[in-house]
């Protein structure tokens, strides 16, 4: 009933059927380092969502997560330090562009990276006078303005695939943004 009533699986039905008898599902995720990528498909392949207690690595190639049950499939998690995003996300580029997986995952975080710095008087952007509020303001537009350049690279890497192509965008690390979710 539910393949009669839908045009796009009447119009897909055979890829759709050789994707989940035949081929893995792979879904990549992207987005600058620190948003949460790796917490994000941990979550959503775990068999428990909640139990995500691991601390942060960074990523420093193509992460592998295996889809839960009987979905064949995995979450390519790519790395989203700028000086590695250049190394790897063509290569998933290619895979989408090929026809090798239907959507990808977008996540963004208002800003809210990891710092990866031990204090903000290590931090490029801080200087002498600063109070932690007004480095918080700078660095957060920073990031914020790290992960629309992110988006972009995302647009341009995924121009030439063909439709139909979905995405999904998770905005993580809410409980540090949500005062200002309109803006969001």
């Amino acid at each position: 009933d539910v393949a009669s009533s839908s045009e796009f699986i009447r119009k897909h039905w055979k890829r759709i059927i050789h994707r989940i008898t035949k081929d893995a599902l792979q879904v990549p995720i992207f987005g600058a380092g620190g948003v949460g990528k790796t917490t994000a498909a941990t979550m959503i392949a775990s068999d428990n969502p909640l139990d995500i207690a691991a601390p942060y690595n960074e990523s420093i190639t193509v992460e592998t997560v295996k889809l839960k049950g009987n979905v064949p499939g995995n979450l390519l998690v790519a790395p989203g330090q700028e000086a590695r995003v250049d190394r790897y996300w063509p290569a998933l580029f290619r895979g989408v562009n090929a026809g090798k997986s239907h959507g990808v995952v977008n996540v963004v975080c208002y800003g809210y990276h990891s710092m990866g710095i031990e204090t903000i008087r290590e931090h490029d952007l801080w200087f002498e006078g600063m109070s932690n509020s007004d480095f918080l303001n700078v660095y957060l537009e920073k990031r914020r303005s790290i992960e629309i350049e992110m988006i972009k690279r995302l647009v341009k890497g995924l121009a030439s695939a063909k439709p139909p192509l979905w995405m999904v965008t998770i905005i993580n690390k809410q409980d540090l943004w949500w005062t200002q979710r309109n803006a969001v």
